[in-house]
């Protein structure tokens, strides 16, 4: 068997009718739920709990789409059965004002969550809908069952919730797979938290959203920093990001400043490349496989035997400085000469930088940036802008951590912390000890009154 690009393949899908090469991505790999035009942009102007509904219906088997328009009252009021005219236009002004107290900022129940529109706006809604097809791919699809299970436990209560569970038919998820499970613990920590909160519905309305962003955000952002890494992409050994708390002062010495919101908008700069390159190394004599990484290419290579990864990577040094010099007439190329597979990665990903330009990068990178900036940024002043959690997010986080037990050692609180793909340096610990202290969410070691253990929030 032959390992190389295969060239005609390649061809095919960089090119148009006309022979021009064209920087595109998804077809083979789909790497991350962000647009590079700015019309397909998520701006979340009313939060994510559309996002948040429209998974909570594929969990429940309903339609991803749900409309509170006239079609739908329509529906629900000709199935009633009325003995007056009056009775029926009473039960339309009842069914009116329910589904109109169901709003982004105002869902009442659990029940309730899942009666949320997707958003009218064209760019809203095709950016939202990019990050509900991720984020079922990743976290849902697999323990579909389990979640569903977890939530049933949270028992239907009302007149509206009897109307709509029978008037919305039921069918599982018509959304085919395109994203891939890289990370199977953030995966099985999800499935943990929800069975947590599911036991506090209360706690669990009020906190969905943040539960959802928070899971959202770490998996994008460890898909950057791993792919960021080629060949040495880890799918066990995870980072986790360093967050300061809203309510304190940042300083540039501080881990959550040099290590933060600096970091991650340094590692989406170039990312567009990746998406573009990981399409290409999809078409192969090898491997029909989608949503492959260059980790996954170097195992196979490796498990092929003796000069597979040698030929395969003569193969890329040649398609870049004959195929691609084509059509961009580059400069400095640089021969197979016995180079490692990263290195030739490297290679093909440093020339097809140079050629796409400026305003694909910071498009594509501004859907990730917004959406941090949306949810998780402090205004440092001169330090612009830093990741920090308000103090809903750290309840959560904290709910999370103890889960069902009744409470945890402090220092075992990092460790979840860390699990769920946050750090805190030691001022923020400080920090969210006193928080933690002043909501009474502390038992204490001693007279002294040090810290030991973090007492159940649900």
């Amino acid at each position: 068997m032959a390992y190389t690009l295969d060239f005609d393949k390649v061809k095919n899908f960089v090119t148009d009718k006309n022979d021009k090469y064209s920087f595109e991505r998804k077809k083979y790999v789909r790497v991350l739920p962000l647009p590079s035009r700015t019309g397909d942009r998520a701006a979340y102007k009313d939060g994510f709990s559309m996002v948040t509904a429209a998974l909570l219906r594929l969990v429940d088997n309903e339609p991803l789409g749900f409309t509170k328009g006239d079609n739908f009252l329509n529906a629900i009021l000709d199935a009633g059965d009325y003995d007056s005219d009056e009775t029926k236009a009473m039960f339309e002004e009842f069914l009116t004002y329910e589904l109109g107290n169901v709003d982004t900022n105002n869902a009442g129940s659990f029940q309730n969550l899942k009666y949320i529109s997707l958003p009218e706006e064209k760019a809203e809604y095709k950016g939202q809908m990019q990050v509900i097809q991720f984020f079922y791919d990743i976290y849902i699809r697999d323990q579909h069952d389990e979640i569903q299970a977890a939530l049933s436990e949270l028992q239907p209560e009302g007149l509206m919730f009897d109307i709509l569970n029978v008037e919305i038919p039921k069918k599982p998820s018509s959304l085919k797979p395109q994203f891939r499970v890289l990370f199977k613990q953030y995966q099985e920590t999800f499935l943990e938290d929800v069975r947590a909160l599911a036991k506090n519905p209360g706690f669990l309305v009020e906190h969905i959203d943040d539960l959802f962003i928070h899971y959202t955000f770490i998996a994008m952002t460890q898909i950057i920093f791993q792919t960021n890494k080629f060949s040495s992409f880890d799918e066990v050994k995870l980072h986790s990001f360093p967050f300061l708390m809203k309510s304190e002062k940042a300083s540039k010495w501080r881990l959550g400043y040099k290590e933060g919101f600096l970091r991650v908008k340094d590692q989406i700069l170039n990312f567009y490349t990746h998406e573009h390159l990981l399409n290409i190394l999809a078409l192969n004599t090898f491997s029909t496989d989608e949503n492959l990484y260059y980790h996954d290419y170097k195992k196979i290579l490796s498990e092929a035997g003796e000069g597979a990864e040698t030929q395969y990577i003569e193969s890329l040094y040649k398609w870049i400085n004959e195929v691609f010099t084509h059509y961009h007439g580059l400069e400095e190329l640089e021969a197979y000469n016995g180079q490692d597979i990263d290195t030739a990665y490297r290679y093909m990903f440093e020339k097809i930088r140079r050629e796409i330009s400026t305003e694909v990068f910071t498009r594509y990178a501004l859907a990730y940036t917004n959406f941090i900036s949306k949810f998780y940024r402090k205004n440092g002043g001169s330090l612009g802008t830093i990741l920090a959690l308000n103090l809903k997010q750290l309840l959560l986080l904290t709910a999370v951590a103890v889960g069902s037990k009744p409470r945890i050692e402090l220092n075992q609180l990092w460790v979840e912390f860390d699990k769920r793909g946050v750090i805190v340096d030691d001022d923020t610990k400080l920090e969210i000890v006193e928080l933690l202290d002043k909501l009474n969410y502390l038992d204490k070691k001693s007279d002294s009154g040090d810290a030991q253990y973090v007492k159940s929030i649900l």
